[in-house]
Formats: C-alpha cells, structure tokens, sequence
C-alpha cells in the first residue's frame, strides 16, 4: 500500500517542494487554508464538546483547521468511546490513525514543523562558539 499523500504545506516547510518542484506541479490550484479549527459544534454532548477542547489544545497550533472540523469531530466521538472503554479494536485502530493524520503521534509530530515559537531562544545556543 502506497505511503498517504503529504499535504503541501508540510512539503513546502521540509524542502521537498522547491527539491522536486517538477513531481509537485499538479498541486499548483490546491485550495489553501480556511480559518482556525474553532468551538466545538453545539449538537455534541457536553463530554464530547471538553474532550475537543482538551484535544485541540493538544495539537500542533495551525495542524487542524475549519476545512477539518468534520474529520476532528470524528477523532473526538472516538477519542470519548476510547475515555468510556467501549472502543472496538477496529475503531481503536482508527483512531490511532486518526491521531498520526493529525500530528498527534512522536513520529508524526516530527514531520511537523512551526514557524515563530514565541521568541523563545535556546539558552545553550551561544556555548561552545568561538
């Protein structure tokens, strides 16, 4: 089974983009962002609209966006089931699928990359520079 299809931000920021700008041409009219995740939707019990909180405070800030409120609605029923213990097997691999498509594993997190961490700086940074 082929490898998932990379989005072309997380292409853009590891160089693959400019590298093999000729692999990546049909992707030139790809739609771009819409918006930040937001609230939780009102139709969710009161445990479900926690659990997205808790959740997507948990991500990588710009991971999840408007476009993907469906999909991380999705994470979120599953993710209670998993908190309730009435998860199948299947839907537990599903889930855990769904937690690497959303940056949300260590290997997966390490292929993403934000710009602008608030200023803050290395304190070793200068040690050992001559």
């Amino acid at each position: 089974m082929p490898a998932p299809r990379k989005p072309t931000a997380i292409l853009s920021i590891t160089g693959r983009l400019a590298h093999d700008k000729k692999r990546y041409r049909n992707r030139k009219d790809e739609p771009t962002a819409n918006g930040p995740l937001g609230d939780p939707p009102t139709h969710l019990p009161p445990t479900e609209r926690e659990l997205w909180k808790e959740i997507a405070g948990l991500l990588v800030p710009g991971v999840a966006l408007a476009s993907d409120r469906l999909a991380f609605e999705g994470l979120v029923r599953m993710a209670a089931k998993l908190r309730d213990n009435s998860i199948g097997i299947g839907e537990r691999t599903q889930l855990f699928k769904m937690f690497e498509r959303f940056g949300m594993t260590p290997a997966d997190r390490s292929r993403v990359s934000v710009s602008g961490q608030g200023g803050k700086k290395n304190p070793f940074a200068g040690i050992g520079a001559s």
